[in-house]
């Protein structure tokens, strides 16, 4: 009897050790299917953000393809704007040069126009007044060679004929004189244009 007590109570106390071990192996099956979810979870929620680095990693790959591009096209641009500025630059001061040489010659060619209208103008009028000066027609009179062969009505009318060119002339004087009042008259001085005003 006591060895019958005795071997229930083994049998009683290995079966309990049986249970314990079960429940022991099904609480860390449970443990490790909860840890092997949480770690797939994990696992893909790594998945999603690594996907989502490498689309932003391609975004920003392509962004900095566009802006190389964007940069090699304005570095062209660039290039060829200050060839073309240097081009019409020189362009510019040549033209500069050109129109400053230009009107300095057209200024050289006024002067010397002016200086020989001045110049027409003076001996025209030098040669107007003594072609119409009655004192030099006068003084001419004499040196006129006269026969003394001549009679005294030839005479006479040789004087007549000269007393009328003389007053003929004097007449034409007058209304050239007349015809010219209130009509600046040129300077005789070289330095004074016709208009009066005096040149540096």
């Amino acid at each position: 009897m006591t060895k019958m007590n005795g071997r229930n109570h083994n049998v009683t106390l290995a079966v309990a050790f049986v249970i314990g071990c079960l429940i022991m192996l099904l609480f860390l099956l449970n443990k490790t299917h909860e840890t092997l979810e949480d770690s797939r979870s994990a696992l893909s929620t790594l998945e999603d953000k690594y996907a989502s680095l490498v689309k932003q990693f391609e975004s920003l790959y392509e962004y900095k393809e566009r802006l190389e591009h964007s940069f090699m096209s304005f570095k062209e641009k660039k290039s060829a704007v200050l060839s073309e500025a240097d081009t019409v630059k020189s362009e510019l001061a040549v033209l500069k040069s050109s129109h400053k040489n230009e009107i300095q010659r057209l200024h050289d060619e006024l002067d010397a126009c002016r200086r020989r209208e001045e110049m027409a103008v003076i001996h025209r009028s030098q040669k107007d007044d003594a072609l119409l000066s009655p004192s030099s027609l006068v003084a001419q009179l004499p040196s006129m060679p006269i026969s003394p062969v001549e009679d005294v009505h030839s005479n006479s009318a040789k004087e007549a004929s000269g007393i009328k060119v003389i007053s003929s002339l004097k007449n034409i004087h007058q209304n050239q004189s007349d015809s010219n009042k209130g009509v600046p008259q040129p300077s005789m001085d070289p330095n004074v244009d016709l208009a009066g005003n005096v040149m540096v």
